[in-house]
């Protein structure tokens, strides 16, 4: 039951540059109950841009996409410098409905954490899969106020804490009604 840590920096100066290459080349080299973190970090203006799907990890992996805590948001939306560094942003920027798409449906769990979402027209997470749980934490998830934008979208097998969602309009709040007041 090992944790592998990996750092992911758009920027350069971490093992992968993208979570897209983070999550394709870590996914088949560890045993069920091991535990795969990204440790976002994003260094310069580069963010990162690249929808990307959780799917085909080895059974039994814990997931963990986790903004370091040296690149955290302030607790408010802006695409700007956080205590000199910047903050850890997802873009969906791609031809895919959200930033991150979880249709994953071997893992045990995964966590994402302080990550900054910008989707604008679409969703921030989309998690098909009814397997495994999925838990957003003190993520930001901003919509540009465009039509149609949805924060995330998934089922009840979800727990959102501490969440901030801008400028998506309420009836676009694609939460599991059970999960609603954790946002």
């Amino acid at each position: 039951m090992a944790v592998h840590t990996k750092i992911v920096d758009p920027n350069g100066g971490g093992d992968y540059t993208s979570l897209s290459a983070w999550e394709a080349g870590q996914q088949t080299l560890y045993s069920s109950g091991d535990t795969a973190v990204a440790d976002c970090r994003r260094t310069g203006s580069a963010f990162e841009s690249t929808s990307f799907t959780i799917a085909g990890w080895t059974s039994g992996v814990n997931i963990r996409i986790i903004a370091n805590s040296s690149y955290r948001h302030e607790g408010k939306w802006a695409n700007q410098q956080a205590g000199g560094n910047y903050v850890v942003m997802c873009s969906n920027t791609g031809s895919k409905k959200a930033a991150i798409t979880i249709s994953q449906s071997t893992a045990n769990n995964i966590l994402i954490q302080g990550i900054v979402f910008d989707a604008p027209g679409n969703w921030c997470i989309d998690k098909t899969s009814a397997a495994p749980i999925l838990t957003v934490e003190g993520c930001i998830l901003n919509g540009g106020g465009r039509a149609g934008t949805r924060g995330i979208y998934a089922n009840s097998n979800s727990i959102f804490i501490n969440n901030i969602l801008h400028d998506i309009p309420e009836s676009y709040q694609q939460f599991p009604q059970a999960s609603k007041t954790g946002i």
